[in-house]
């Protein structure tokens, strides 16, 4: 999140800055090319000032924002990538809140926050089998729609399906 409430700090405002930089580096197995990234983020900001000044980036591209304090959605345009290459990623969020002489600076909330990373084909469809790595460690979420299932998984899913199935069918044929 981008950045902390402000509380009132008086006729002469408040001003904060943050942001985040990393190096992310995608791979699948067959390192299929060409490739687009798309950022999805959640917004949300808040402006109760007599003047306020609330301000995002993400990826080198300006965030809309509404002063509402709804909480919306901001999907990035495509970018390209290439798959073991490491892609240059960074957000920003500045918040000012002031008022003027006797009046309250009031606060400002700017909540700006990664919700998924989606790997998009040159079809604009989801590539599976996608992994991630952060220069900095950080766990981003992925979309599930990139994840290959594990097989593991698969058979789970598969014995929960036919154990539906079998009490359906037992049901149906206990009657007759």
């Amino acid at each position: 999140m981008v950045p902390p409430v402000f509380p009132d700090s008086g006729p002469s405002g408040a001003f904060a800055s943050a942001n985040v930089s990393d190096l992310l580096t995608f791979t699948d197995g067959s390192l299929a090319s060409p490739a687009f990234v798309e950022f999805v983020f959640g917004v949300q900001s808040i402006a109760d000032c007599r003047f306020a000044r609330l301000g995002a980036s993400v990826a080198n591209q300006s965030v809309p924002l509404s002063g509402n304090g709804d909480v919306s959605t901001f999907t990035t345009a495509p970018a390209s990538i290439t798959f073991g290459t490491p892609f240059s990623f960074g957000m920003s969020g500045d918040v000012l809140c002031g008022g003027s002489s006797g009046g309250s600076a009031g606060q400002s909330v700017l909540n700006l926050y990664l919700e998924d990373i989606i790997i998009l084909g040159q079809n604009e469809m989801p590539i599976l089998g996608i992994s991630l790595a952060s220069a900095s460690g950080t766990a981003y979420p992925l979309d599930a729609r990139n994840i290959t299932p594990e097989p593991a998984e698969i058979l789970l899913m598969g014995t929960g399906v036919l154990s539906v199935f079998a009490a359906v069918r037992k049901r149906l044929f206990a009657g007759n």
